[in-house]
């Protein structure tokens, strides 16, 4: 953690990266997307391993309603998106702390939506995290989880073999898939 993630380089690399990274960008659409055809008035959205908090800021600048936690594991990473929240107008409606995905510091059924876009691949154990989501999500609650398949970067600890791998994480979870996308 100390030499990737608290380093002040940190947050800023992964706020370009949605500007010069395809598939991040693809990403980030593919979240806004999926926001932008939920109809809730009000809700209240999680970020897991938020990064420079980009995408959560993106989510509360298209639904001024909507309240926000970002949560990583990086103190750099946090106080940049705080920064980055204040600028876009919307930390007034954000929270953002530094925290451990396996132990989320929200209540049971307390989240409409948790976004966990592109972390699992980077934890010895999905079934945790995947397994807190499911305890926070309200009855009718949302998951947009994004991960790469088959991904054998040095940094993704963990990967799965197939989509059917990443069904299977969620329902052992007692998530129900309602649409599971290849890209």
């Amino acid at each position: 953690r100390e030499r990737i993630y608290d380093q002040s380089f940190y947050p800023v690399v992964t706020h370009f990266t949605y500007a010069l990274q395809p598939s991040a960008t693809a990403r980030l659409n593919f979240v806004k997307g999926i926001v932008k055809s939920i109809k809730a008035r009000q809700a209240s959205v999680a970020d897991l391993g938020c990064g420079s908090g980009v995408i959560l800021n993106e989510i509360l600048m298209m639904k001024p309603l909507w309240t926000g936690h970002g949560l990583d594991i990086s103190r750099e990473a946090i106080s940049y998106a705080r920064r980055l929240a204040a600028h876009k107008q919307v930390a007034d409606r954000t929270s953002f702390r530094a925290g451990n995905v396996t132990h989320l510091p929200y209540a049971d059924e307390s989240l409409n939506l948790v976004i966990a876009s592109e972390i699992i691949e980077h934890l010895p154990e999905p079934e945790l995290v995947v397994g807190e989501i499911a305890r926070v999500l309200k009855p009718g609650g949302q998951v947009i989880l994004t991960m790469p398949i088959e991904s054998h970067t040095p940094g993704h600890i963990h990967t799965l073999s197939s989509r059917e791998d990443l069904r299977l994480l969620c329902e052992r979870a007692g998530l129900k898939v309602r649409r599971l996308e290849p890209r």
